[in-house]
């Protein structure tokens, strides 16, 4: 019936949490100073545009009886756009000495910062104002890619555990062994030149035989196996070029 409450058994669901609270612990957590701040700067920042927006009149007159009328003067010169006052009475404006918007930017981006560390992420990510190296650039990518992977392997643990464990058991009772998620490691561009350039030497100097030692540097290149029996020309026609082209940069 409808709103009839129905109790699932915990071990029929799939439940995903983090922490060791019965309810999980928030990944959130560890921003959210960091972002309540941020988001109280928003407010600040457009109170300070709205006072700041256009300068404050001040004039000055030596005469006091004067004050009044030029307060008047002044109150209606914003919506008038014309005044006129005798030689005595001067008229100035009062304006920020700084820039308004620049310590709210700066706030704004530490604290986006913050955030980002909390959520192990890299803070490159935040945007482009302050553009680092090539080389911080990829540290920044390999810490974003090893978070990932904890969040994978975290998310396998459960499956096995929850899931896999239970149906195997199901079917065949306890085993020994309940099998693994297998992670695929793949070599980046940069890792794959680095590597060919330095095959192209070992072989150069005889250390390695590219066809005896054929099958695993495939395999670590995830390379296709080479069933041609006459691929041993082309291997060594590759390496000798690659070689040959690593010594004339040198040179170069």
């Amino acid at each position: 019936m409808a709103g009839e409450q129905v109790e699932i058994p915990a071990e029929k669901l799939l439940i995903l949490r983090s922490g060791y609270k019965p309810y999980g612990e928030s990944s959130l957590q560890a921003v959210y100073r960091a972002w309540k701040f941020k988001s109280v700067l928003f407010k600040f920042w457009a109170i300070a545009m709205e006072r700041f927006a256009s300068p404050v009149l001040v004039g000055k007159t030596d005469d006091p009886n004067k004050l009044d009328d030029l307060l008047n003067s002044l109150q209606l010169l914003w919506s008038n756009g014309v005044i006129a006052v005798p030689s005595d009475v001067t008229i100035e404006t009062l304006e920020a000495k700084n820039s308004i918007a620049e310590p709210f930017e700066n706030a704004i981006e530490y604290a986006n910062v913050l955030i980002y560390r909390g959520l192990l992420l890299p803070q490159l990510l935040a945007g482009v104002k302050d553009v680092g190296s090539y080389s911080l650039g990829e540290v920044h990518f390999r810490l974003f890619l090893s978070t990932v992977k904890q969040q994978a392997k975290k998310l396998a643990n459960e499956l096995l555990d929850q899931v896999v464990t239970k149906i195997i058991e199901y079917n065949f009772g306890p085993v020994e062994d309940y099998g693994a998620f297998l992670e695929k490691e793949e070599l980046s561009v940069e890792d794959k030149s680095r590597l060919a350039q330095t095959f192209g030497v070992l072989v150069q100097s005889g250390i390695i035989d590219p066809t005896v030692d054929n099958k695993w540097i495939r395999e670590l290149f995830h390379f296709p196996q080479n069933e041609d029996n006459n691929f041993e020309v082309d291997v060594w026609n590759i390496l000798e070029s690659s070689g040959k082209r690593t010594e004339e940069q040198k040179t170069e």
